[in-house]
């Protein structure tokens, strides 16, 4: 059985996934019915259940019958998740890296090396952090932790495969089709999306 420890997130085809997974979502709030489908997701589908979900998400869930731990990120790490591992080999994480300031065990320490990527780049690159130990859950990726110790992997990776056989029209035309799309699933019923241009520099 599992059981959700951290969910944050939108996942925009959750009406879908409901419907396939069985499960009632009469009287959820959107934020416990996607939980709901995470822990579903999990007995359907376990390590590709992000390649499931359409939207962002960093989940981690705990399952009972294993003992195992799950951490993941969506595909383009739109929604941050940190984690720490003790010498036991126990996990902490948070989707900041505060909240393991004041978990048992966490032990604060800057991370030396890192800083000079900070100072040049204005963040650090990579799975590392500015605190010695915390680690960054990859975009696309997973960490499961359990009885036989802490196993990293993938359930998604960006490829880079040009499309030559589409005109520019073609490819406007996609895109803003897939911004309509993506407006509409951010929408309740009743609800009509719409967009600005922002003034500020993002």
């Amino acid at each position: 059985m599992a059981d959700v420890k951290v969910y944050e997130g939108f996942i925009r085809n959750r009406a879908e996934l409901a419907s396939e997974l069985g499960i009632d979502s009469s009287g959820l709030n959107r934020v416990d019915l996607e939980k709901k489908i995470v822990e579903a997701a999990w007995g359907a589908w376990r390590e590709d259940l992000g390649l499931h979900i359409n939207g962002q998400f960093a989940i981690v869930l705990h399952d009972s019958d294993t003992g195992e731990t799950f951490l993941t990120r969506d595909r383009l790490g739109a929604e941050l998740l940190f984690y720490y591992r003790l010498p036991t080999g126990e996990l902490l994480f948070g989707t900041q890296i505060s909240d393991l300031f004041d978990q048992q065990g966490f032990v604060r320490e800057v991370n030396r090396p890192m800083i000079q990527f900070y100072l040049a780049f204005n963040y650090v690159p990579g799975e590392e952090t500015l605190f010695k130990g915390v680690y960054k859950v990859e975009p696309g990726g997973y960490v499961v932790a359990g009885p036989s110790g802490v196993r990293f992997g993938r359930y998604w990776e960006l490829a880079f495969e040009p499309d030559e056989s589409k005109s520019l029209d073609d490819w406007a035309d996609e895109i803003t089709a897939a911004m309509e799309a993506g407006l509409s699933d951010l929408c309740d019923e009743g609800e009509k999306p719409d967009s600005f241009l922002s003034g500020g520099v993002d």
